[in-house]
């Protein structure tokens, strides 16, 4: 009870979000972030880092899809505000440019100040990010906060059978739990869910049927947002 009382619960400081959610990132829970592909979870996720950093917080994502360019990109847009299309295309600025300068102070501020880690290895496996997330704490690099950007890139899923795959993100996800109580932080996966098919909502807005097997989901994690 003592340590219950003493938590300081870490928000994503989105009211929008937050106001629904007792404790979105609470130290030994795990939380799903999961849409259909090119809706925007990639988007959420770095808009979290940003904010979460800039609290404080102790936070590693790790990107086997994204890669470590674009995962900074993103950052870098929603810290300076210069949109993400005219950094992708910062080859065509003029010598001399502004925005420059404004990316590099932004990253001075990440390097001085934040608290941050990117694992952008395309062949991550669990095991990897678990090894990686220990060695972390035991330096001394406090890890609040561990997102996994996507669930279904990580090694482990992208090698098991069809038939399999379901159990085998039930047991990354009971891992995962594992992991953020060994560590005292919190563990995010970014998942997809159905590409088309069944809609069975009127406004069309994601369910947990949507979900193969949502039971373990429904079992294992603290937090589901679709």
């Amino acid at each position: 009870m003592i340590s219950r009382v003493q938590i300081s619960p870490m928000f994503s400081g989105y009211k929008s979000i937050d106001s629904k959610v007792v404790q979105p990132f609470f130290p030994g829970g795990v939380t799903v972030i999961a849409s259909r592909p090119a809706v925007g979870k990639s988007a959420l996720k770095a808009n979290i880092v940003t904010r979460l950093c800039a609290a404080g917080y102790g936070v590693l994502t790790v990107t086997p899809e994204q890669g470590y360019d674009m995962e900074m990109d993103r950052i870098d847009s929603i810290y300076t505000g210069i949109p993400i299309k005219e950094i992708i295309r910062a080859y065509k600025w003029p010598e001399g440019d502004p925005r420059v300068r404004q990316i590099l102070d932004a990253e001075k501020v990440y390097a001085q100040t934040w608290n941050f880690g990117i694992m952008p290895r395309r062949d991550v496996s669990f095991v990897d990010i678990s090894r990686k997330s220990v060695e972390r704490v035991k330096a001394g690099k406090k890890t609040n906060v561990i997102f996994i950007d996507l669930l279904d890139r990580v090694k482990e899923v992208r090698e098991a059978r069809q038939g399999d795959k379901a159990n085998v993100i039930k047991q990354l996800l009971i891992a995962g739990s594992e992991l953020a109580q060994q560590i005292n932080g919190h563990v995010c996966f970014l998942a997809q869910i159905l590409r088309g098919g069944v809609r069975d909502t009127e406004d069309g807005r994601p369910t947990m049927g949507w979900i193969r097997d949502s039971g373990g989901w429904e079992e294992v994690c603290d937090n589901v947002w679709l």
